[in-house]
């Protein structure tokens, strides 16, 4: 299989991914505990714009406002999960990181508007991962300091770690990319795609998992 023919498998892949494990959200929803239906919003979030984002592409051939809004999208869910399932309240460091993190993302919008593709600087993937990277990383110093941990919460949060680091790591040179070789852009996005489908997978086996053992539950 040539690297070409790969890359457009991987990129049919995710929202096939992401189709099935809404479909098994939906089915599992009345059974799923609350963190699982998080998930399955991450899940149609990420659709949505993924569908979106293609067909902006095809339609105008520039879809780089999608990958903002994503960004923006990303950082409020993962600043809610956060509050809600691992801190359990609001922090205001956390807000504050959130909020001003936002307001730069929503600036980037405006200036996509204002200047060519090839001129705009993007930096809001970037800043989304640092700052959800910075609360998850936070949380982790967290549960050091306890007796007793929730296996589930530190295995999600060694996810989410070990995924927006090296989200942020693909992320940085991003501007650079702009304007480098196809081909070598095509190698950056075989491995952003690759990691991306790994962290969906996780996310519907994990909704599959909890879904089933829950139904199983409930009807003794």
């Amino acid at each position: 299989m040539s690297f070409f023919r790969l890359l457009s498998l991987l990129t049919s892949l995710a929202p096939v991914i992401l189709s099935l494990g809404l479909i098994l959200g939906v089915y599992y929803y009345p059974f799923l505990q609350s963190r699982y239906r998080y998930f399955l919003l991450y899940m149609g979030i990420c659709l949505v714009t993924d569908i979106a984002s293609r067909f902006a592409g095809a339609l105008m051939g520039n879809n780089l406002i999608f990958f903002v809004v994503f960004s923006l999208l990303e950082l409020l869910f993962f600043s809610a999960f956060y509050r809600k399932f691992f801190f359990g309240r609001n922090r205001v460091k956390h807000v504050l990181l959130t909020a001003g993190a936002a307001v730069y993302i929503l600036s980037e919008v405006y200036l996509l508007f204002q200047v060519t593709p090839e001129e705009f600087q993007m930096y809001s993937k970037t800043l989304s991962s640092f700052v959800i990277l910075l609360m998850a990383i936070d949380f982790l110093f967290e549960i050091l300091k306890k007796e007793q941990i929730d296996p589930a919460l530190l295995k999600y949060n060694s996810v989410f770690i070990i995924y927006f680091s090296v989200s942020l790591i693909f992320f940085l040179p991003v501007n650079f990319l702009i304007n480098v070789p196809e081909s070598f852009k095509f190698y950056f996005w075989c491995v952003h795609l690759l990691l991306t489908i790994l962290l969906y997978t996780f996310i519907l086996i994990e909704i599959w998992k909890n879904g089933s053992k829950q139904k199983q539950l409930r009807r003794g």
